[in-house]
C-alpha cells in the first residue's frame, strides 16, 4: 500500500523541505541566528494560511459580484495593507509581538494573502476587453485605497495601544 509520502513527486518536495532546513541550520551555525530553520516554517505556515485566505476570498468575491470587475482582489489587498500597517505598529513600535510572529504575520500571511501579480494582470485584462474606465479605476482606486488602508492600521496600531512600557527592557513603547 503506497502512502501520500512515497508519491514520487513527494520525493522531490521533501528534498526540497531538507535543503531548506540544511542550508538554514548551516546559516545558524554561521552566526546569522539561532533557529533559522524555524524562521522558514512560521513565514510557510503563514503563507499557507494567506494563500488559502486569498483563495476563498477571491472566489467569495466572484460568487457575489461577478467577473466583470475584480472587487476581490481589490478587497484583498487593501485589506492587507492595512493589516500589515497594524501589525508593524504593534510589532516594531509597541513590541507587542515577537520577530517570529512577525516573520507569520507580516511576511508570511500577508505577502501570501495581498496579490500584485494578480492586480496587474486583472488590469491588462480589463483594457485588452477595451474597458480603459474601469481599468483606470481599479489602478488608481487600488493604489490610493492600499495606501488609505495601510495608513489606517498604522494610524489604528498607535490609538489601540499609546501606551505600553515593555518590561525589563524600560523602553517606553509610546516614545
Amino acid at each position: 500500500m503506497r502512502t501520500p509520502l512515497s508519491k514520487p513527486t513527494t520525493g522531490i518536495w521533501r528534498q526540497a523541505v531538507e535543503y531548506i532546513i540544511k542550508v538554514g541550520a548551516r546559516s545558524s551555525t554561521a552566526g546569522l541566528g539561532g533557529g533559522l530553520q524555524m524562521d522558514y516554517v512560521w513565514v510557510g505556515f503563514g503563507g499557507i494560511l494567506g494563500a488559502l485566505s486569498r483563495y476563498y476570498l477571491g472566489n467569495a468575491f466572484a460568487l457575489w459580484f461577478g467577473l466583470v470587475f475584480p472587487y476581490g482582489t481589490m478587497f484583498i489587498n487593501i485589506t492587507g495593507s492595512m493589516l500589515l500597517g497594524l501589525i508593524q505598529v504593534l510589532a516594531m513600535e509597541r513590541f507587542l509581538f515577537s520577530p517570529r510572529f512577525r516573520l507569520f504575520s507580516g511576511v508570511g500571511f500577508c505577502g501570501a494573502y495581498t496579490t500584485f501579480s494578480t492586480f496587474t494582470k486583472e488590469t491588462l485584462n480589463l483594457l485588452q476587453a477595451h474597458h480603459p474606465g474601469p481599468a483606470l479605476l481599479y489602478c488608481a482606486g487600488s493604489v490610493i485605497c492600499c495606501l488609505l488602508g495601510s495608513w489606517l492600521g498604522i494610524v489604528a496600531g498607535r490609538l489601540l495601544f499609546t501606551h505600553r512600557t515593555v518590561p525589563g527592557r524600560n523602553l517606553d513603547a509610546s516614545s
